[in-house]
């Protein structure tokens, strides 16, 4: 039998994932410009109160910039790459972060999502709901057939139900509306997110 359980928690964090990328004619002005942008982000979450720890730069690159003109590839200028993600645990702060890396050349954010510190911990807590789900369900059909629930005798996770998770839950862009003094409002719905667990028992 199979066995399925879901848990609904509220997020407690925010995941970002920044891309900071630049060109120019000399590797060197790419390189330096490359390098300024990158300490204005990390200058904007220190600012934000974003602990050092919960960032982290990678994908750092530099190299030709090709374009496609005229039906082929051609050089123009060169390259400088890197993404920077980082994890916020205050939401007041999405809307100061969001406005200020919109004011920054060359910095696009990739993606917002939420997530829970607890995950493993719920993750848990859901798997065992769903093996007693499964023993539930293993001793109904058992005594509809008139037998008895022996031990178990094998239990398996299935992963497929469970890979979800790790994307989290994506936040909306920030959204602004007009209120009654005309001030830009913000609305964030954190909403919850579903953590499920599936298993397969044999008795």
């Amino acid at each position: 039998v199979f066995g399925t359980a879901t848990t609904e928690v509220a997020p407690d964090q925010m995941i970002w994932s920044v891309t900071i990328k630049n060109k120019a004619s000399a590797l060197l002005d790419a390189a330096k410009e490359h390098a300024a942008a990158v300490q204005q982000v990390l200058t904007l979450l220190k600012d934000r109160k974003i602990a050092d720890a919960k960032v982290q730069t990678t994908q750092m690159k530099f190299g030709e910039n090709r374009e496609y003109k005229n039906n082929s590839w051609v050089q123009d200028g060169f390259f400088a790459s890197t993404d920077v993600s980082f994890t916020m645990d205050d939401f007041q702060q999405y809307k100061p972060l969001w406005m200020g890396l919109s004011q920054m050349a060359n910095v696009s954010v990739r993606s917002v999502r939420y997530e829970n510190s607890r995950r493993i911990e719920y993750q848990t807590e859901t798997r065992q709901k769903a093996v007693m789900a499964a023993r539930d369900k293993a001793r109904t059909l058992a005594e509809a057939l008139g037998s008895a629930l022996g031990e178990p005798i094998l239990i398996e996770e299935d992963l497929s139900v469970n890979e979800g998770w790790g994307g989290g839950a994506a936040v909306n862009n920030l959204w602004l509306e007009e209120g009654d003094g005309g001030v830009p409002g913000e609305q964030l719905a954190p909403g919850r997110i579903p953590i499920t667990e599936r298993v397969k028992v044999a008795f």
